[in-house]
């Protein structure tokens, strides 16, 4: 168990570190707020409490006369609207009954009626905790709502305030906050916890509880808010428009040269292992002037193509005399062959009457469709295309 408690409470130290460190010289985003700054949403609470110790003779002592005053102090921080850290540390007052005089705690060897000795010593318990406001987990933020409750849960140990004797100990609670101004919460405190079976010098079968009820006050630090995100956009606009198509087409060729890339990469690969390389003198083609790209199914023109489409039809108007061949392409891997023969018609004739609206002489265009592989290193999806070759 004291192993389970020391890395329970190491994990939490190091996710409260790596959670500050993170916000510590920047801001980023995160569920749609702003996480703000190592700075910012700390508090500090107080309170003090009544409380009962559950040991394993306790119950021959009256229960009323088991309740005991305590106090409680801690501070934190929230990291999100919804989760939060916190290091605390109580004292309390405790009170149960013992069999024997000699037990550890016997207050004055003060006997009861039933036989038994009364107890009574004084404790010290130091906790790391996680929080979760449960309204703004499970509801929308509001800096200004009035009451939430609030699940913490961490881990610890309790002391001896005279020392040698201490256990480890596991804490939970229930906080019922209530906002009071923008500065100052009052809060309703349930806490449980479950301590080592030992500690009130006694043996047994299971481990000892500790339940208390009490008030606090909690004084929360400027800065005490969370912003929520809100993105900027950027004005669409005829300027922006065109610098956006030539990024994408800047990206779409990175994209093609590098599936070129990897296409080659895999030819080298298959060369080296084979035996008898055959020497093969190609033609070198004529390179197309345009190429424009689709997605499967399509043969609509996107608007950062037709940005390139009309740049063109003002090369083509500035030479009458010269001829441009318009060739529809489809991949071979999707679709029948009597479909992808219809879609390339489109492509090509799309693409025609376009640069007739233009102004492009309609003389100047020669159709054609071809259901060879445009990219030779099998990209199928690079043949989804019309090209616009100069003859």
């Amino acid at each position: 168990m004291k192993k389970i408690v020391f890395f329970s409470l190491l994990a939490l130290l190091s996710f409260y570190i790596n959670a500050q460190d993170a916000s510590k010289d920047s801001i980023t985003t995160k569920n749609s707020f702003v996480v703000t700054r190592f700075k910012s949403n700390w508090f500090l609470n107080f309170g003090a409490n009544a409380n009962v110790y559950l040991g394993q003779n306790d119950s021959k002592l009256d229960f009323g006369k088991r309740i005991a005053p305590g106090f409680t102090i801690s501070a934190g921080k929230w990291i999100t609207p919804w989760l939060g850290v916190q290091l605390g540390l109580d004292g309390m007052q405790l009170k149960g009954a013992a069999p024997a005089a000699g037990i550890t705690y016997v207050k004055n060897d003060e006997l009861l009626s039933n036989g038994y000795y009364k107890q009574k010593w004084f404790s010290f318990m130091p906790h790391a905790d996680l929080m979760v406001n449960m309204a703004n987990l499970f509801g929308k933020y509001k800096e200004n709502r009035v009451y939430s409750p609030i699940i913490t849960g961490g881990a610890g140990f309790i002391a001896y305030s005279k020392g040698g004797n201490y256990s480890q100990a596991v804490q939970f609670a229930f906080i019922n906050k209530f906002r009071v101004s923008k500065a100052w919460d009052i809060n309703l405190d349930i806490k449980g916890a479950w301590i080592g079976n030992d500690y009130d010098a006694e043996g047994g079968s299971r481990g000892d509880g500790l339940f208390s009820v009490g008030l606090s006050a909690t004084y929360r630090f400027k800065t005490r808010k969370f912003v929520p995100y809100q993105p900027k956009y950027i004005k669409d606009t005829k300027a922006a428009n065109e610098w956006k198509a030539k990024y994408d087409a800047a990206n779409n060729k990175a994209g093609r040269l590098q599936a070129e890339n990897n296409d080659l990469k895999e030819a080298l690969k298959n060369a080296k292992n084979t035996k008898t390389p055959v020497k093969e003198v190609v033609k070198e083609p004529v390179k197309p002037q345009l190429i424009i790209y689709y997605t499967a199914d399509s043969y609509s023109i996107k608007d950062k193509d037709m940005i390139l489409l009309k740049a063109l039809a003002k090369e083509m108007k500035k030479n009458p005399d010269s001829k441009y061949e318009i060739c529809g392409y489809t991949d071979s891997k999707t679709g029948t062959p009597e479909y992808n023969s219809a879609l390339r018609e489109k492509r090509a004739n799309n693409v025609i009457n376009t640069l007739i609206r233009l102004g492009v002489d309609k003389d100047q265009l020669v159709k054609k469709t071809s259901d060879q592989t445009l990219n030779q290193f099998g990209a199928y999806a690079l043949d989804r295309a019309v090209t616009i070759t100069k003859i």
